[in-house]
């Protein structure tokens, strides 16, 4: 009894009286979903179809009982005595017709009904692996609940289909506009314009559907979808640019045609504007690559490659842009030289205090640490060589990384000697430098070498690509130092009164460490 009262209220407030839209089809998940078959069934059901789904049978031989009457008796948890089951399978029914009519929760899958069941009679079952829901076509075309079975709907049917969504209505609307069910995964709109556009006769409108009734995981992937579609939208834009570039620059290069030139030059700049505003820098690049690969002219070969290095370089612009990682590192050699002190603010070194390099450096967002790390490594053991190697009286330096010549110092007065104070980075810089940056190499001294040497490898650039003003500034405190690990090296070591050693200030431990290919050095961040 109460088996049969639960559906009924169940039946009652979600069939009864109401429409159901069941679209079904095949459905290929990816980015771009699609769907190579859409149908769908459309039902309505009424009080005295719920009788058929108990199995039960009227024993008192009254051919023409009130199957209504039953229904509305069967809410009120009230059966007569003279319904009986009517065969070993309503039992079975009895034990699943609740989840069975849980359309939200058990209508999977769908298919025309393969006839295996002698005594059964039905058109189309939905449902899932444990129960299904038989339904029969009336003279209006809408589809009528007649059975109910305790078994796996694929095994019901001749072709399974997926269910991907249900809408429903009141009898009275024209067009379904409430979303009940919607299957994981799909994307409401991209699947209801598919169907709107291959079933025109169907009582569906893409514009009056009302997604406001999806669950919010659901409305997010229509988020999803809007961007994939945009994506999809601006490379079909980039493509039809590439192939006019194409166009234009064979006539430009092969007819020598300058009003293809001109054209040419445009489409560039337009297609350079888009790829930055899509992030389809890759995209644009694979293109170009394969345009590359079909034509034997040198010259347009040549061009192209200048267009794919365009690309590559405003896609690393794209990817810095904004992002930037200060960091932070001491150099450890094994002569424990004082650390060496530069920084780079916006691509450019400038001084900064004393014993601590700083780097302000802009970085990929994706694995940020190792980007950095790439990016720092040769700068760090290109000072650290210089700083621990052991000069050589015998060799001069070169520039090119060999070993720097020792300079003939006198130990004594290097020793006495104080350093000078040096400049905040946000004192004014001299107008006139005293170092001179286009002064040729080989008119330097051998230290001088050495110390334009280090800045230069340093920074990757040319002394004479720097400003005068931060020339000097990296010159003297390099020299300096270069000047101090000299005497360190020089010292006479005392093994019976070894000089005191100063406590150096303990490093605050750092989210995370990298150690560089050197063993002597490390690199926090």
């Amino acid at each position: 009894m109460k088996k049969i009262g639960d559906a009924a209220k169940y039946y009652k407030q979600h069939f009864n009286e109401k429409n159901l839209l069941v679209i079904y089809g095949q459905f290929e998940e990816g980015k771009i979903q699609l769907f190579p078959m859409l149908s769908y069934m459309e039902i309505y059901a009424t009080k005295s179809n719920f009788f058929h789904l108990t199995g039960l049978e009227d024993t008192s031989g009254n051919q023409r009982f009130d199957k209504k009457e039953f229904f509305n008796n069967a809410i009120k948890y009230k059966i007569a005595s003279n319904f009986d089951y009517r065969d070993e399978n309503t039992e079975l029914k009895l034990e699943v017709i609740l989840k069975a009519l849980n359309y939200t929760g058990n209508f999977r899958m769908s298919g025309d009904y393969n006839h295996g069941r002698p005594n059964l009679e039905t058109d189309i079952l939905v449902g899932g692996q444990h129960c299904c829901l038989g339904f029969i076509e009336d003279e209006n075309g809408y589809y009528r609940p007649n059975t109910v079975l305790e078994a796996d709907v694929r095994n019901e049917i001749i072709e399974s289909n997926q269910v991907l969504a249900i809408m429903q209505k009141e009898p009275k609307d024209k067009t379904y506009t409430q979303i009940c069910y919607l299957k994981n995964d799909v994307y409401a709109h991209k699947l209801f314009r598919e169907f709107c556009t291959r079933n025109p006769d169907a009582p569906v409108s893409q514009h009056t559907i009302n997604y406001s009734t999806l669950l919010p995981r659901q409305q997010a992937k229509e988020q999803v979808f809007f961007a994939l579609e945009q994506k999809e939208e601006q490379k079909k834009e980039i493509k039809a640019l590439l192939d006019s570039i194409a166009d234009s620059r064979k006539k430009a290069i092969i007819n020598n045609d300058e009003n293809a030139l001109e054209r040419y030059y445009n489409l560039q700049d337009s297609l350079y504007e888009k790829i930055q505003q899509a992030n389809l820098f890759d995209f644009a690049k694979e293109i170009l690559e394969k345009q590359q690969s079909k034509t034997s002219n040198d010259d347009i070969v040549s061009e192209i490659q200048a267009e794919i290095s365009q690309i590559d370089k405003l896609k690393l612009e794209y990817e810095t842009k904004g992002r930037t990682a200060t960091v932070s590192f001491s150099i450890r050699g094994k002569n424990d030289i004082n650390t060496p002190k530069f920084a780079m603010s916006n691509g450019e070194y400038v001084a900064t205090a004393t014993r601590q390099i700083t780097f302000d450096i802009p970085i990929p967002p994706r694995k940020p640490l190792k980007a950095l790390y790439i990016k720092m490594r040769d700068v760090v053991h290109s000072i650290a060589d210089k700083f621990k190697s052991k000069p050589d009286n015998k060799s001069s330096g070169s520039g090119n990384g060999s070993s720097i010549s020792k300079p003939q110092t006198d130990n004594n007065q290097s020793k006495d000697k104080k350093p000078e104070q040096k400049q905040d980075i946000s004192q004014t810089i001299p107008s006139q430098p005293s170092v001179q940056t286009d002064i040729p190499n080989n008119s330097l001294s051998e230290e001088d070498k050495a110390v334009r040497t280090i800045i230069e490898q340093a920074t990757g650039k040319k002394a004479e690509e720097m400003s005068p003003q931060l020339f000097e500034q990296l010159f003297e405190q390099v020299k300096e130092l270069y000047q101090e690990n000299i005497v360190n090296q020089a010292k006479p070591q005392h093994k019976s009164e070894p000089a005191p050693k100063t406590a150096e200030p303990k490093e605050e431990p750092t989210e995370h460490s990298l150690t560089a290919e050197k063993d002597s050095y490390e690199i926090d961040l």
